[in-house]
């Protein structure tokens, strides 16, 4: 059950008004450490109840708010403090920490301003599993040992556990997407459920998933091989590591070896052990695989698409997350490849696998096509698998509970056990590969989009690859995402020397921006008819595919790429239609099969459909477009903002703010402006674009040549200036500058201006090369020339 938080003060003869089925939930004040430590002891039982129900405690001299959680069934005192933007972990709670066994690893920060802006050192981060009610949330911490207080709760733990803390009434409250504030009832199941829908729900689930202890399980319809051809066997030696290693390595070996997963051996084969150190300090056993999958003969089973199944979660009102027990570890292996697995332990000996190991390159192939085989297609409405991942979804809880029955029914014919601990029945949101799904659509998971928040600044081309790996997951929430990464791409270009100017700085802190404020997508409605919105600029194309729902037009997804240097030469006509093209290709598997609408701000692709004699590249791309039935509406550019900043800069948008009113000042230019506005066929080479922007085109060798801003003669210096603080290369002299210019700018008398810049400019002459004749084997000596008329001194 859920219902709003009621609060009353208590004390001084106020009760509580009760209210069924609210409840008052405690915010705990006390004073020292030392205090902190003994209630500890004494109120323990209290707070590791399921319901954490209790009257404010406050004593003098510390009247800050304060909350119980629990880590790993520990109880620990926090302060809730909304001036911290991390959590925090004192000196006195570390000590705590240590005795559960957790343990630090290294953190980007190395100091934290508190209070009064005094500077403590930071030990390093630990993830904490905090739990609260009954909900569970993953936080990285900073260990400060430096603090008096044993646990400071940030406002990422306020985000993570969405609670809302009434400080003058001494009390909180989780808080729901529809701005209620509501309380989990800390059965472990789902607040918005019914009682008999609670007990329909405990009676499928009871009766076929295991609880903490249940053996592994065995399938049988799939066994894994391991084909390695008529290769010869490969032997390595074992990895020499510490006693505090191999005491680890030992102890994981013994859980395998009585579950029965691994088994002595006598194979010619061997790889080593890599013990991985996991973010709370235990370790992971993992076996090195790379010469064994380097000669093992691929399995090409299809993975699915991740995209195409959060695009198939539309309306859905109940969501259930199943996860396998140890999943791989429940799929046989066959006799001949056991051996292929063998391992060795430092101390132990030679073993192999009996079960399916991690590593092993076809390890992902085998299991898909296990779980495929196991739930079968008439599942496919509803259930979704990805990997070891399994999703039921459904708008209805009678079919969602059917459903449910009939997945567990298969799992247990295969011999497939699931881990309780880990499943989530008929909940409203789900965390699902990066993402939260729920019926109103599809967001970004703040606690996974975290940790591109706090990237540190890149130092390299790998920092920077890392961070455009982490960010590209959700780029689809991004609506420039191509554009405003174009400087950090930049720097991946081979050949490209490193060099982290303010355009990278700009880039890597608008990305960052853009996932914080992330739009929530809607998942596709396939009864309705699609919208597509595109736009093409000098740099980039970009477009948004949406639909018009009850509720209004709804965004399903944002594309956008930068073009190419040759795409860049396309005239503007062309790099429209390029922007179709691209367009309905890459969301081809929304469109395909259906008719939809393509809306664009540039006139001419009206007549794309009925063009009677296309030629060239034209023609090709109308070709391309004639499988799929749509309609163009031209959109003027004002009216068309959206998909139009998705192909535009930030630059390129503030340069033509300044433009227009800098233009009115140079009489060249509105003159060449009128008479093209008046009569545009006179003047084939010039062309207006949103009112005031001037063009010109360059007839060159090719009739391709890019149209140029034409820049009226207030702005020339700060094209120069442009020119020459955004791209280094044009300092080292007058032909770099130029060339630079000349390919986006254009002006009358610009080789003079030019080089009448470079040559007075303080920032080119230092780094101009010097010309004479080459150095000797001692270089350049200095001499002095002295009066003899003059005294020295030594």
């Amino acid at each position: 059950m859920q219902g709003k938080v009621v609060v009353g003060k208590r004390g001084g003869g106020s009760e509580v008004k009760k209210q069924s089925p609210a409840r008052v939930i405690p915010v705990v004040t006390r004073t020292s450490p030392a205090e902190w430590q003994a209630w500890l002891g004494v109120d323990k039982e209290r707070f590791t109840r399921p319901r954490a129900e209790g009257v404010l405690n406050s004593r003098k001299g510390d009247r800050r708010p304060h909350l119980v959680v629990n880590v790993y069934g520990q109880p620990l005192l926090g302060l809730l403090d909304s001036g911290a933007s991390r959590t925090l972990v004192g000196g006195e709670g570390w000590k705590v920490l240590r005795g559960l066994g957790l343990r630090d690893y290294g953190g980007g920060a190395t100091h934290v301003t508190v209070a009064y802006g005094s500077r403590c050192a930071v030990h390093g981060c630990v993830d904490l599993p905090f739990e609260l009610e009954g909900r569970v949330r993953v936080i990285s911490a900073l260990v400060v040992p430096a603090l008096t207080t044993p646990l400071i709760l940030g406002t990422d733990f306020w985000r993570a556990m969405a609670i809302v803390p009434n400080l003058s009434q001494g009390s909180w409250g989780f808080q729901d997407h529809a701005g209620e504030v509501v309380v989990s009832d800390g059965t472990g199941l789902e607040d918005h459920l019914e009682a008999t829908q609670r007990e329909t729900l405990d009676g499928v689930v009871g009766e076929f998933v295991g609880r903490v202890g249940t053996p592994l399980g065995c399938t049988h319809p799939v066994q894994h091989v391991v084909d390695t051809g008529d290769r010869k066997p490969i032997k390595q030696r074992y990895y020499p590591v510490s006693p505090v290693l191999e005491r680890a390595m030992h102890a994981e070996l013994d859980e395998m070896l009585q579950a029965g997963v691994v088994e002595p051996s006598k194979s010619a084969w061997s790889s080593p052990v890599v013990m991985i150190r996991k973010k709370d300090g235990s370790y992971r056993f993992c076996v090195d695989y790379r010469k064994v999958n380097a000669v093992t003969r691929r399995d090409a089973y299809p993975l699915p698409y991740v995209s195409h199944i959060l695009d198939r979660l539309r309306n859905a009102r109940y969501l259930s997350s199943l996860d396998v027990k140890s999943a791989y570890w429940q799929v046989p292996l066959s006799e001949e490849s056991k051996e292929r697995t063998a391992f060795t332990v430092p101390g132990r000996g030679l073993f192999q696998f009996t079960r399916m190991p991690f590593g092993l390159h076809n390890s992902p192939a085998t299991w898909q096509r296990l779980i495929d085989q196991v739930l079968g297609p008439e599942l496919e409405r509803h259930v979704f698998v990805y990997l070891d991942d399994i999703i039921v979804c459904s708008a209805q809880f009678d079919e969602h509970v059917e459903t449910l029955d009939r997945v567990f029914k298969k799992l247990k014919e295969a011999g497939l056990t699931l881990n309780l601990e880990k499943c989530q029945f008929c909940r409203p949101e789900l965390r699902y590969l990066g993402y939260v799904v729920d019926r109103t659509g599809l967001r970004v998971d703040a606690q996974k989009v975290e940790c591109i928040v706090n990237f540190p600044v890149p130092r390299t081309p790998t920092h920077v690859r890392r961070f455009l790996g982490m960010c590209g997951w959700y780029r689809r929430f991004i609506p420039d995402f191509s554009t405003v990464a174009a400087p950090l791409t930049d720097l991946l270009k081979k050949g490209r020397a490193w060099l982290w100017s303010g355009e990278c700085e700009r880039a890597f802190a608008q990305l960052k921006e853009h996932l914080v404020t992330a739009p929530i997508l809607t998942c596709p409605d396939y009864d309705r008819p699609f919208i597509v919105q595109t736009d093409a600029s000098g740099k980039g194309i970009g477009a948004i595919l949406s639909q018009e729902l009850p509720d209004g037009e709804r965004v399903v997804a944002y594309a956008s790429r930068a073009l190419s240097k040759a795409e860049r030469n396309y005239s503007t006509t062309e790099q429209e239609c390029l922007a179709v093209i691209w367009a309905v290709e890459k969301f081809r598997p929304y469109l395909e099969g259906t008719e939809f609408t393509v809306i664009t701000d540039h006139a001419a692709l009206k007549w794309l459909n009925g063009l009677k004699d296309p030629v060239g590249r034209l023609a090709r791309w109308v070709l391309r477009l004639q499988q799929h039935p749509f309609k163009v509406t031209h959109h003027p550019g004002k009216l068309h903002a959206a998909s139009d900043a998705l192909s535009r800069d930030t630059a390129e948008v503030s340069c033509s703010v300044v433009e227009v009113t800098e233009s009115s000042r140079d009489g060249w230019y509105q003159g060449i402006l009128e008479r093209v506005r008046k009569d545009p066929q006179q003047y084939p080479r010039w062309e207006v674009r949103d009112g005031d922007q001037l063009f010109r085109r360059i007839v060159g060798k090719s009739s391709d040549d890019p149209w140029r801003l034409v820049v009226p003669k207030p702005l020339r210096l700060v094209g120069l200036q442009e020119c020459r603080d955004s791209h280094p290369a044009a300092r080292l002299g007058v032909f770099r500058a130029r060339q630079w210019i000349q390919g986006r700018y254009y002006w009358p008398g610009m080789r003079t201006d030019v080089a009448r810049f470079v040559a007075r400019s303080r920032v080119c002459l230092p780094s101009k090369p010097e010309m004479g004749r080459p150095k000797g084997p001692e270089g350049t000596r200095r001499g002095e020339v002295l009066d003899p008329r003059e005294d020295t001194v030594a």
